[in-house]
């Protein structure tokens, strides 16, 4: 356990600069702001590994093992989406922007 736990470390070192820099010139190619982009491209990179988790599960046809594929599917992703809602309001409170209505509020909330 520990192990993989270093090894992940280790992984997330290695690799989150280049994320960043590749974000960064994409963002800037798209005329859009990286920390923008960031925020939505890091959930979505960081649930590569359930979704192959979920196929490899899926592929084995036993029922429990369908159920758990979904239930992690799930879980991962309300746990990612709602932390996202998070630091989208606490990084628009910090750099305090404009809450133009409460539907904009909620259009981020949600």
């Amino acid at each position: 356990g520990a192990l993989y736990l270093l090894a992940g470390g280790v992984l997330i070192v290695i690799f989150s600069s280049p994320f960043i820099t590749s974000v960064v010139e994409v963002a800037t190619f798209w005329n859009f702001s990286p920390t923008l982009l960031a925020f939505f491209l890091a959930p979505v990179a960081s649930e590569a590994p359930e979704i192959l988790e979920s196929i490899s599960l899926s592929r084995k046809g036993n029922e429990q093992n369908i159920n758990i594929a979904i239930s992690n599917m799930v879980g991962g992703t309300i746990t990612k989406t709602t932390l996202l809602c998070g630091i989208l309001c606490f990084y628009g409170v910090a750099k305090d922007f404009a809450w133009e209505s409460p539907s904009y509020t909620v259009s981020l909330v949600l």
